[in-house]
């Protein structure tokens, strides 16, 4: 009896606590012996506050009305050892983010510490292991504004790092106290069941050994209780699965028939009649004349063709016109004027507002008709719909002193006195303008100004310094602590990943200090050469392969181009010399010049860039893809053996089977059938597939 004056109690409150009850947490008890007596003991107070409750077969659903009832009740089932689970609170949730691209050997600590410095109240900072530390933190911070503001971080510790929220997990929580779903351990007053055995103990104290056979606490299954085959796992899973469609659908359904109802509403004053049947032509028509009171829609001069052509559709469609019935006897029997006439009532209140303008400048830039042509019609923007484009104007003094109207000769380029439309470039009009006419000389003068300012922008930009990438476990606050010194005072920037670090420098003398550091200490990394260092590569073709490289080299000197280098290709199989040359210039702003070349060593030829490589570059000493032999510094590989030396140096057999370097298969590293090279070109393909088309 008391359960039901509590129910109907709550029931009168519960539109006046709505807010508030749906904010807390609900706690479900289990206890069915002493449901009655904790809530005879929670009413008999006269202090406590209002609960709602909910019973079912199996449990007793029990929701407070504020946070500090929640807590009390919790305590209260605690000290009574009720079998029950809640869920945490909203105000006590913290506000939880993933770092990406920290290095994995950063501590917590520094992570914490510097976030505090940038007065942010962190919780806990926790690091993702999946067998191997990744670079992935996830931060708990407190449920604060200024928390927030934490996405747009881009950099802490030396380190270009990424901030985003943690993405939702896709399965079922599950409790590792009872191995329930639907709640987790924090929360969980149930007794503790064993994951392995399903028996009443915890499964860190379970006394069987892993040998012995494994029993579902659910289905008494041949398996572990958090195996996702279980049945009631599937089972929980395909039902989250349709309550999520069914809210889709519902969420996609009213929003369609709200944006229907507000964007299309009821209009009482329609042409239609009130019963289902459409209406003849008479009976559209009877009763109408030339001077309607319904206001037309207001035209769109960028649209115009499509609002011509919606008008007459929308028209034949009300009245069910036959097809001999011409657009304009609609208008004329509607009395609704055309788009055209519409266009021309705006025009001429627009023109009216300023012929009466206080500005003397904006007063003489008014004219009499519509712009482009005295009158629109459909068959002229039919004609001329491609043609609707504003033309440059040439202002003029004008020496008169008669307040005269400005005289516009305009031209229609479909007309046949219009041969072409360039000549509209040259079109002007006469103005009362009391200013001068506009200095050229200073306009000249403007120009040049920031032809030199930018000119002075371009010779000031940094170029672009290559990355290091390193691949050693180390210690980066140790490490950060050693190139410091290099790369002050403007400082440098990293970026982890699972296959390294990434060292970005702002300098090139801090560049080339680091790599002589890294060299030094013996550590594998690798990079790529400098833009200012890069030659300037192109092919000579039609050369007699006889063709001295000095010889070249002389001829294009005395052109003004100086060579670094001059090879002649080869056959790809037979070795066979070429009539091609590759040819690297220095880097110089005229090597663009070099393509204009059409004749050297009394030979016409043609030079042009090389084509880009179609397949990765491989490295010939560690036989990774990415890079090359040049700017590698990693333990060296065999390409046919595996080996941990150059591959000139092997001194096996050649008849030994060959092992590869990248997936440990029987053949060489740079056989182009290897899985790994196999993705890495998967991936290329993909990029320049999705890569968007220039417009």
């Amino acid at each position: 009896m008391d359960n039901c004056n509590q129910n109907c109690t709550n029931n009168k409150n519960k539109t006046q606590n709505a807010n508030a009850i749906k904010s807390k947490s609900p706690q479900k008890t289990a206890n069915n012996d002493n449901k009655r007596n904790h809530s005879s003991s929670s009413n008999s107070e006269p202090s406590s506050p209002k609960l709602l409750q909910h019973s079912t077969v199996d449990h007793l659903k029990v929701q407070t009305s504020n946070p500090e009832a929640y807590r009390t009740l919790v305590h209260y089932l605690r000290n009574e050892k009720a079998e029950f689970h809640t869920f945490q609170l909203k105000e006590d949730k913290p506000m939880r983010i993933v770092i990406r691209n920290l290095h994995p050997s950063t501590s917590t600590e520094m992570i914490k510490n510097e976030l505090e410095h940038r007065l942010y109240e962190v919780r806990q900072v926790t690091q993702v292991i999946s067998k191997i530390p990744l670079p992935l933190f996830f931060v708990d911070l407190e449920p604060t504004d200024h928390s927030k503001e934490i996405f747009k971080l881009e950099s802490i510790l030396h380190t270009k790092i990424k901030i985003e929220e943690p993405h939702k997990p896709k399965i079922i929580s599950q409790c590792q106290n009872c191995q329930a779903y639907g709640h987790t351990k924090a929360y969980c007053g149930y007794s503790p069941r064993c994951v392995r055995c399903g028996d009443d103990h915890s499964s860190s104290a379970c006394p069987n050994s892993r040998q012995d056979p494994m029993r579902c606490a659910f289905c008494t299954g041949n398996h572990p209780a958090n195996y996702r085959g279980c049945t009631v796992y599937k089972n929980l899973q395909q039902r989250k699965k349709t309550n999520l469609n069914n809210h889709k659908l519902h969420v996609n359904t009213s929003y369609k028939s709200n944006n229907v109802q507000d964007s299309h509403p009821r209009n009482t004053t329609s042409c239609n009649p009130p019963s289902g049947h459409s209406q003849t032509y008479a009976q559209a028509t009877q009763g109408q004349h030339l001077q309607s009171d319904i206001p037309p829609p207001t035209p769109d001069i960028n649209s115009l063709m499509s609002s011509f052509a919606f008008q007459n559709i929308t028209l034949r469609k009300i009245t069910n016109a036959p097809p001999f019935v011409s657009n304009m006897t609609l208008h004329k029997d509607l009395g609704i004027k055309t788009v055209e006439e519409e266009a021309a009532i705006f025009y001429k209140h627009f023109y009216n507002k300023l012929e009466d303008h206080e500005n003397p400048l904006i007063k003489g830039l008014h004219i009499p008709t519509l712009p482009a042509k005295s009158s629109l019609s459909p068959s002229h923007i039919k004609n001329t719909k491609n043609n609707l484009t504003i033309h440059p104007i040439k202002i003029v003094k004008s020496n008169d002193n008669t307040n005269n109207w400005q005289t516009v000769p305009i031209r229609s380029p479909s007309t046949p006195t219009s041969p072409n439309p360039i000549i509209q470039k040259t079109n002007s009009f006469s103005s009362k303008n009391r200013f001068s006419a506009l200095a050229t000389n200073e306009i000249s003068y403007e120009i040049s100004n920031e032809v030199e300012m930018l000119s002075q922008e371009i010779s000031n930009v940094q170029p672009k310094i290559p990355p290091i990438y390193i691949k050693d476990d180390i210690d980066f606050f140790d490490f950060c602590k050693k190139i410091k010194p290099f790369t002050d005072p403007d400082g440098f920037n990293t970026k982890s990943s699972s296959s390294g670090l990434k060292l970005m420098t702002y300098s090139i003398n801090a560049y080339r200090q680091i790599i002589k550091f890294l060299e030094i200490n013996n550590m594998n990394f690798h990079t790529y050469q400098t833009n200012e260092e890069k030659a300037f590569r192109v092919v000579i073709r039609h050369l007699h392969h006889t063709t001295p490289t000095d010889y070249i080299k002389e001829e294009l000197h005395s052109l003004g181009f100086i060579t670094r280098s001059i090879t002649n290709c080869l056959q790809y199989k037979t070795k066979n010399p070429l009539p091609l040359f590759f040819v690297d210039l220095e880097p110089s702003p005229s090597n663009h010049n070099i393509y204009k070349v059409d004749s050297i060593c009394y030979t016409k030829i043609k030079i042009e860039a090389p084509h880009p490589k179609k397949n990765p570059v491989q490295r010939l000493r560690c036989q990774n893809y990415g890079h090359t032999r040049t700017y590698c510094h990693h333990t060296p590989r065999c390409v046919k053996r595996c080996d941990i030396h150059l591959s000139f140096e092997c001194q096996k057999d050649s008849n030994t089977p060959a092992t590869c370097a990248l997936c440990s298969g029987d053949h060489p590293a740079s056989y182009k059938g290897c899985p790994k090279f196999k993705l890495l070109q998967k991936g290329r393909s993909s990029i320049k597939t999705n890569r968007p088309t220039e417009t």
